[in-house]
């Protein structure tokens, strides 16, 4: 019997030795998969599709047979990309009077996840304060703002930087003199899957509706059931 759980819901049920689908939560049917030519080598893997980010947290894996069982766990992390970052002026900072004005910049970015970590800087070194205005919306995602006050003669000097340290990708934007925002975005999907042995560590870059493999549960052939999650 493989049976994974998901917060004290059924993700997944194997006995007998066939799938026992009609266990199965409605939230996870059509999602899963599991390869049952897998189990004489101890893989006890299920592919979940179509991620989502209500679908982070812990899963656990329960395995037993005539001899003996195990249990482990593995930790689903979702990143959703940010779209592009724009840096704007709030005012029509071409038409200021004087270079000692002060102006103040729009950081602005939308549609990510986690939570991100917004920076600004000013050839290279890090502004002293800006205000920021990060909110979650009503997928989970995440919009972000952030102001900084600067002196107009340093506006195509500043820098705006956006970090999605799960993601390990840095979004940056600067303002430039045709009000046209320019900056670097990486399109990419990354889902990790980590659990606290270093063998069933599994990290996937897939695209915007990817597949994830849920590895943790390892049934040795003849002894043990499972290894290396606890």
């Amino acid at each position: 019997m493989i049976q994974w759980n998901f917060q004290g819901i059924n993700v997944y049920l194997y006995d007998n030795g066939k799938e026992q689908l009609q266990f199965q939560n409605s939230r996870y049917q059509g999602r899963t998969w599991f390869n049952t030519s897998g189990l004489p080598e101890g893989d006890a893997s299920l592919v979940l599709s179509n991620i989502g980010i209500s679908d982070e947290g812990n899963y656990t894996c329960f395995v037993k047979n005539s001899q003996d069982r195990g249990e482990g766990e593995v930790e689903l992390l979702v990143v959703v990309p940010y779209g592009k970052v724009t840096v704007t002026c709030l005012l029509p900072c071409q038409h200021l009077s004087s270079l000692d004005d002060n102006v103040t910049l729009l950081c602005q970015s939308w549609g990510g996840y986690p939570r991100p970590h917004v920076m600004w800087s000013i050839s290279g070194i890090s502004a002293p304060e800006s205000m920021e205005n990060i909110t979650e919306t009503h997928d989970r995602t995440f919009s972000v703002q952030s102001l900084l006050v600067i002196r107009t003669q340093l506006i195509l000097q500043a820098e705006c930087t956006l970090k999605n340290q799960r993601a390990k990708e840095d979004l940056r934007a600067q303002y430039s003199s045709d009000n046209v925002t320019t900056g670097a975005h990486k399109n990419q999907k990354l889902i990790c899957v980590t659990c606290d042995k270093d063998e069933l560590k599994l990290m996937a870059h897939k695209g915007i509706i990817p597949s994830l493999v849920l590895i943790g549960c390892l049934l040795g052939f003849f002894l043990v059931l499972l290894l290396g999650c606890k």
